[in-house]
């Protein structure tokens, strides 16, 4: 970066800054000015806001005053989405007990709460509390109901995939080996949901890690080649130094060394892509030292010679070569051991030793109690030899036993899960059979109607056929009938007149009677009644509230002067745990120095790397300690 683009930056920072705090002297002075209390409410939201991003000492009182009338306004979520800042301050100065209270006190209002991830980000600060006082199984509970929330209602993906990253990490710091897994895949899925590259690769390089560390080595490739491949699509060529030279690690372990071989060549071919001038420095001494152990293994001790003292000017050229120079002990002694330079060795192995207790340095450890067993027994010092190899099978015993137990545990896990696709197989092809037969059924219901349907049109249309022949009948019946009754009263007309005559000339009196009958017929009708039957659904309420989170911590000035030239975009609270990291301060006393969780710590460190241009399976205090 040239001084005019730095310069620019740094000048448009002091800009922002002035012009950030004459906005919160302003809104401050109108606060002052303002009696009414919708009024006071609506300005101290923007007041919060940027006194909490500023660090500023009035943003408690501010943030407290917001709370109490948000409390007389019933506005329950929004008081409660800015509590979280009061409880963040809390915790950063150790102030556990005013922690509990107002997480206790804002939970009180759950039953209220319109939004329900307002009380999925109380969980995740109550769940930092708990791990802060030692109640990991508490903090595991809440950091689970937290990320179950986030998923339910779709909303804060990036909370839920950092909840179950954090349970992960809690579950690995209690060596529940099995639960590390569940929850690292889980965050993994979600952060591959976000298209977050960095925080999968990070996720995929802590699962291939504990992976190794349990001795599942196919698997710990397996995640490494997916980091492989995230890096390939983003081409991040650090990450992809750093994923090359960890497979080849993985397959040296179980003597792959053909594999090996073409690992470190990519790894050779990556390298020259690195832009970044200690990046570029740094995988050139990660590239050196795989060469050492490579040579080694195959017993080519002058070219692993050679290899080492290329790293060492690789560490020169470092901007921390003290720290290097001593993190790289270990292939020194390595070296001398195989040189059968017994003196040098045993001054290098001493050195490792005394990175006994510091976080991630165990195998180191480990491996040179062993190697020093062997120096002290080759020089005939034999009660060291022991007193080494005694601690050495210590450490060995125990990390076995916990990866036995761990192998046992994740294969029965996967034999469970097995059993459970299989039984979920069963019970859904089951179903699927069900549901066929109610369908074939239901087929049937519908052919057996229409062909009744077709029976019925089939009778009616011979019925009407039939009625139309049996009509026409009728009419030809009826029009005899009439031809006929023509006749009849023609012939009764002439039979009467000839009655008449008779009956006059016999001078009888006799009468003739005629009966008439009339036929009626009635018909009936049937009437049909219909019933309606009226149902009703209930209807639940929902609301969008997007709840933002952003804390930056105070800043060392002196250490900044030292990463600015590099890092010109890094916060305050960035280079005030970098100076931390630098002195090489553990997670714990970074946490007290700073009164902060181990929680946030943690989260700044995430943040941290991905600002630094940091691969995946680069190390953060390595690189912060060689500036």
């Amino acid at each position: 970066m040239s001084k005019q683009v730095l310069f620019s930056i740094l000048f448009l920072t002091f800009c922002f800054q002035v012009f950030s705090q004459k906005s919160i002297e302003e809104l401050t002075s109108q606060l002052e000015k303002t009696t009414e209390k919708k009024a006071r409410f609506e300005l101290l939201d923007e007041l919060t806001k940027k006194t909490v991003n500023e660090n500023s000492d009035r943003k408690i009182a501010f943030l407290k005053e917001y709370i109490s009338l948000g409390k007389e306004f019933k506005e329950y979520d929004l008081f409660a989405k800015k509590s979280r800042f009061l409880i963040e301050h809390f915790t950063s100065i150790a102030q556990l007990d005013s922690t509990k209270y107002y997480v206790d006190e804002m939970l009180g209002y759950k039953k209220l709460f319109k939004d329900p991830t307002t009380e999925a980000h109380l969980l995740l600060k109550r769940a930092s509390f708990f791990y802060n006082t030692d109640k990991y199984q508490k903090a595991i509970a809440d950091y689970k109901r937290s990320g179950d929330i986030f998923i339910k209602e779709n909303k804060g993906v990036i909370n839920a995939a950092d909840a179950r990253l954090f349970t992960a990490q809690v579950y690995n710091d209690l060596n529940e080996f099995l639960n590390a897994v569940t929850n690292y895949e889980e965050a993994y899925k979600l952060y591959d949901e976000l298209n977050d590259n960095f925080y999968k690769n990070f996720t995929l390089a802590e699962l291939a890690g504990i992976y190794s560390q349990n001795g599942f080595h196919e698997k710990s490739i397996a995640e490494r080649e997916k980091v492989l491949q995230n890096a390939k699509e983003i081409k991040d060529y650090t990450s992809l130094c750093y994923a090359y030279g960890n497979l080849a690690k993985i397959h040296q372990k179980v003597k792959n060394f053909d594999k090996v071989k073409k690992y470190i060549d990519s790894t050779t071919i990556y390298v020259d892509s690195v832009q970044n001038r200690q990046q570029k420095v740094m995988s050139n001494l990660f590239l050196a030292n795989l060469n050492v152990d490579y040579n080694l293994d195959l017993d080519n001790v002058t070219e692993a010679e050679k290899y080492l003292e290329e790293a060492k000017t690789w560490v020169q050229k470092s901007s921390a070569p003290e720290f290097f120079q001593r993190m790289n002990y270990e292939y020194q002694a390595k070296v001398y051991s195989k040189k059968k330079d017994y003196r040098k060795a045993e001054e290098a192995l001493k050195k490792v030793l005394a990175l006994k207790g510091q976080e991630g340095q165990e195998e180191k450890v480990k491996s040179a109690e062993k190697e020093l067993a062997k120096v002290y027994g080759a020089t005939g010092q034999y009660k060291k030899a022991f007193e080494h190899l005694n601690t050495y099978l210590e450490l060995e015993e125990a990390n076995n036993k916990l990866i036995k137990d761990n192998t046992f545990l994740y294969y029965q896990s996967k034999f469970e899960t097995e059993r459970k696709d299989q039984e979920i197989f069963k019970k859904k092809t089951e179903i699927e059979l069900l549901s066929k037969d109610k369908e074939i059924e239901k087929q049937k219901r519908r052919l057996t109607v229409a062909i009744l349907l077709i029976v019925f049109l089939i009778s009616f249309m011979v019925f009407y056929v039939l009625w139309r022949k049996a009509k026409r009948k009728r009419r030809a019946l009826a029009r005899e009938i009439v031809d006929l009754n023509t006749e009849v009263t023609t012939k009764k007309e002439e039979v009467n007149e000839l009655l008449a005559e008779t009956i006059i000339h016999l001078r009888s009196k006799e009468k003739l009677a005629e009966n008439l009958s009339k036929l009626s017929h009635e018909e009936e009708g049937v009437s049909l009644r219909s019933i309606i039957a009226d149902l009703k659904a209930d209807k639940l309420e929902d609301s969008k509230i997007v709840i933002l989170k952003q804390n930056i911590e105070s800043l060392n000035y002196e250490f900044l002067k030292s990463l600015k030239n590099q890092h010109p975009n890094l916060t305050k609270t960035d280079i005030e745990v970098c100076s931390f990291i630098k002195i090489g301060l553990s997670r714990k006393e970074i946490s007290s120095l700073r009164k902060t969780s181990i929680d946030a710590i943690k989260s700044t460190r995430f943040r941290l790397k991905k600002k630094l241009n940091l691969g995946a399976d680069q190390s953060l205090d390595e690189y912060i300690k060689s500036i």
